[in-house]
């Protein structure tokens, strides 16, 4: 059995780490390396069902701070 690269990396990981590389920022990493954190997180007995709404509140959470950003461009006189 071939072992995966990055297991050791990814158990070094604390557990919102690893969500967050097996959920919002998912395509920012290598398969091999999702693969070894969604490993990681069973090991850890954190199933998908624990953090299934992680998505959701990141991509709220998201579209908050870009509302922000928008703000801080406009004049003060059109708040």
């Amino acid at each position: 059995m071939e072992t995966n690269k990055f297991s050791v990396v990814m158990s070094e990981k604390v557990d919102m780490e690893l969500v967050r590389i097996v959920t919002s920022e998912r395509a920012d990493y290598q398969p091999e390396a999702v693969i070894a954190a969604e490993e990681e997180l069973k090991w850890r007995n954190i199933t998908p069902s624990m953090y299934q709404d992680y998505t959701k509140e990141v991509e709220n959470l998201s579209k908050w701070k870009g509302e922000e950003v928008e703000k801080q461009r406009l004049p003060l006189s059109a708040w």
